[in-house]
């Protein structure tokens, strides 16, 4: 599993240059839903801020927008805070 996981980030980091702070809420995403199974979680701010070990929300929601950018998650409905994991992503 730990080697799946290492695999996993090392092709984000490759394939699409994503910023360290991208890698570590995309790393906290996977812990809340993707070992779940699931392709839509609910975002909890400061409980990413908790696992990335950041300070602030501000690179937490740099990290989501470098997310978004590349296509690997999208936002749900309009005013909630659900969030859709790439169902064409294959990180599982």
């Amino acid at each position: 599993m730990k080697q799946e996981k290492k695999i996993c980030i090392d092709l984000l980091k490759y394939f699409y240059m994503i910023s360290k702070s991208s890698i570590k809420v995309f790393e906290y995403i996977e812990k809340e839903c993707i070992k779940q199974n699931k392709k839509t979680f609910v975002f909890n701010v400061y409980d990413a801020m908790k696992f990335t070990g950041y300070k602030t929300p501000k690179p937490i929601y740099g990290g989501l927008n470098g997310l978004m950018d590349h296509g690997i998650i999208s936002k749900g409905p309009k005013g909630s805070h659900l969030w859709i994991l790439n169902p064409s992503s294959n990180f599982k």
